[in-house]
């Protein structure tokens, strides 16, 4: 698990690292300079959004796995009424969205206040 995060840091490092080397292209005319840039991201912003997801999925409790060539990320959670552990696997996609539920739902629960009237005025409930 640790290894993996470690080889998506030094990649992305060598990358940034690679494109910093590079001396900026000069553009052959001013036609081409004021052609809009492609929305395509650069293979090292590629690789440093990898690293970065990589890094979150961890952080949540989830651990990348490769099978059959697909990265997949897996959670070990433990199962109701066992002690054996269920792990569940997921894709890159389907992390996004797990963990973009998780968080609108502490958005949700970091808004809700105490019922009504209680702790108000030095009362208590």
């Amino acid at each position: 698990m640790t290894r993996v995060m470690r080889f998506l840091v030094l990649a992305s490092a060598a990358a940034l690292a690679a494109c910093a080397s590079q001396p900026p292209q000069q553009t052959p005319s001013a036609a081409t300079a004021a052609a809009p840039m492609s929305e395509t991201p650069s293979p090292a912003q590629h690789v440093v959004a990898q690293a970065n997801f990589a890094l979150q999925a961890e952080q949540a409790g989830f651990s990348p796995e490769s099978r059959n060539g697909t990265m997949l990320y897996c959670e070990h959670a433990p199962s109701l009424g066992s002690r054996i552990p269920r792990i569940r696997c997921f894709t890159p996609h389907e992390v996004r969205v797990i963990l973009q539920m998780r968080e609108q739902q502490r958005q949700a629960m970091g808004g809700a206040t105490a019922a009504p009237g209680c702790g108000t005025n030095g009362q208590s409930c």
